[in-house]
């Protein structure tokens, strides 16, 4: 069936335990719906509170297939989920953001109708404005669609007192269900590189393994840290320097010694760092510079 098919590639997400354990509640919903004689059933909104690179776009995407083939919600639109970053608007000034959303609604529809699915909405910029008046008039307009889309409120590296001014905010115009999503563990991220590095047929010495390890043990409580993002340049960069190199090993088995650029006092890191460095002082990267 077509639901198992994207509950399964949920499930084999690597971490996301808190969000697989509300897709397992949404699927028994779903298993059960044949006792409720036709009822419509209401999903819960979320907020998620998460890490930056823990695969949130990659997740979002296949719970809005999954909610479709499993028949949890009504979808309307040329896709199935939209997300959106709200940037800020202070209240002295227009709320062109709501705007911008509101055409971003309709062009998911090509502009045919009222989009129904999933609408993940990024609220970074508004931390210490949730009470403002722009974002009273976002919610609003939100609480009026609240049955027929199912929001996902996203917002990253947010402190405690922070992320329950904002769910006590939401809760006074939707149905919320507040998740917290941790970076998955280093087992996790070191068996994501090695199956990265797999795909170039590449495999990895036990010293090799070892260096990796302590790297993403370094990285993951680094504040440099993007998650899959910093995985992914890593290995694109692993993968183009050993292949770049006059004395190409073509057996394909890397030792820590040709790996010693990306352990944590290496090259590679210390680059990350000092590119966090520069955008905490006002030196904005452009994009593509972390390459």
């Amino acid at each position: 069936m077509e639901n198992q098919y994207y509950y399964d590639q949920i499930m084999q997400l690597y971490g996301l335990s808190e969000m697989k354990n509300v897709v397992k509640k949404w699927g028994n919903v779903s298993r059960n719906l044949k006792f409720a004689n036709d009822m419509p059933v209401i999903l819960p909104n979320l907020l998620w509170v998460t890490k930056p690179g823990i695969g949130k776009s990659h997740f979002i995407r296949l719970l809005g297939e999954y909610l479709s083939a499993a028949k949890l919600m009504s979808f309307y639109g040329n896709v199935k989920s939209l997300e959106f970053s709200l940037d800020y608007c202070p209240d002295e000034s227009d709320f062109s953001e709501l705007r911008r959303l509101m055409r971003e609604l309709d062009a998911a529809t090509g502009y045919r109708g009222v989009f129904k699915g999933v609408l993940s909405i990024e609220l970074d910029q508004w931390i210490d404005h949730f009470g403002s008046q722009h974002f009273k008039r976002l919610m609003t307009y939100l609480s009026g669609m609240d049955n027929t889309i199912c929001i996902i409120f996203v917002i990253e590296n947010a402190d405690a007192k922070t992320c329950n001014e904002l769910e006590r905010v939401l809760a006074q115009y939707v149905r919320i269900d507040k998740v917290e999503s941790d970076y998955p563990s280093v087992d996790d991220f070191l068996a994501y590189v090695i199956g990265w590095l797999a795909s170039y047929e590449f495999k990895l010495e036990d010293d090799a393994v070892i260096l990796l390890r302590s790297s993403i043990e370094f990285l993951r409580s680094n504040e440099c840290f993007d998650g899959f993002k910093t995985l992914n340049l890593m290995c694109e960069d692993i993968v183009f320097e050993i292949c770049a190199a006059d004395d190409f090993d073509h057996d394909r088995v890397l030792s820590a010694r040709e790996l010693q650029a990306y352990s944590s006092s290496g090259v590679f890191v210390n680059r990350l760092k000092e590119m966090m460095h520069k955008r905490r002082i006002g030196f904005e990267m452009e994009p593509g510079g972390a390459r």
